[in-house]
């Protein structure tokens, strides 16, 4: 139905739509499609289906943990914010080499697995707020070489170490307030 169409913004936040009605948008360009506050669940991977362009994805409290929604490989901006994720996975970042901004802030995460930023090598901006992060271990940012913006606010940090500073050449901000 929509397939003809190119949309720069696609917004189907607070909506009942359900995801089987987004056959419509079928093969449609969207720079920015925003799905927030529905409960879509496990079924975000059909969404990258119907819409395969999208560069700004928005899934937002969409009541999933699944992370490996990447194959997009047009993707720039992924928010992921207050989804229950407990648990980072290197892998599930493979094809996400196009990511600049990556949002996960108010979920469970309790750490940064190590390999993540090797998929992640475009990241410029990086939130993590508001998750159960208890340590920052300087390994865990090596691969980040690019970041400018670093948001650990509202974790449980106790201790930073002082070999994070060089692995930051291009850092602009990190907030770390109330931890």
């Amino acid at each position: 139905l929509f397939s003809q169409f190119s949309f720069e913004g696609l917004f189907l936040s607070d909506s009942k739509i359900p995801v089987s009605s987004l056959a419509a948008f079928k093969d449609m360009s969207v720079d920015l499609l925003d799905m927030s506050n529905n409960c879509i669940g496990d079924r975000v991977w059909e969404i990258l289906n119907y819409a395969s362009r999208i560069q700004d994805l928005s899934l937002e409290n969409v009541c999933t943990n699944i992370t490996n929604i990447t194959r997009n490989v047009e993707l720039t901006s992924l928010s992921l914010e207050a989804n229950y994720i407990k648990k980072l996975e290197a892998k599930d970042f493979a094809f996400a080499n196009t990511l600049t901004s990556l949002i996960l802030k108010n979920n469970l995460i309790e750490s940064i697995p190590k390999e993540l930023g090797n998929f992640l090598d475009a990241l410029t901006i990086l939130d993590l707020s508001g998750n159960h992060i208890m340590m920052i271990y300087p390994e865990d940012f090596e691969p980040f070489y690019r970041l400018e913006v670093l948001d650990l606010r509202d974790n449980r940090i106790q201790t930073l170490s002082s070999k994070l500073k060089p692995r930051f050449a291009n850092l602009t901000t990190l907030d770390l307030r109330r931890n």
